[in-house]
């Protein structure tokens, strides 16, 4: 629950896939981003839930160097996209 306007508001933190709470919890702040930035974040929480959950583990269910450079490039746009929109009162 936020308050924003004085008007409270509401937000499902069960909705899936988690990034689409994130966006709307960003919405109620009037913030976007771009969506491969969260594109790149769901796509390695995916990653990551196959790893702890799945039985037969098979080698290509790893994450390559690549996938977690890209992964650490997505968490550090959406730091920096929020940090380039913040107001300072």
């Amino acid at each position: 629950m936020t308050n924003r306007n004085n008007q409270l508001m509401t937000i499902n933190q069960n909705e899936k896939p988690f990034t689409n709470f994130v966006r709307k919890a960003l919405l109620a702040f009037d913030v976007t981003l771009p969506d491969k930035i969260l594109s790149a974040i769901d796509h390695m929480r995916k990653q990551v839930n196959v790893m702890k959950h799945e039985e037969g583990l098979e080698l290509d269910h790893f994450v390559s160097e690549a996938d977690y450079k890209s992964a650490l490039d997505a968490l550090e746009s959406f730091w920096n996209e929020l940090m380039n929109r913040e107001e300072y009162a």
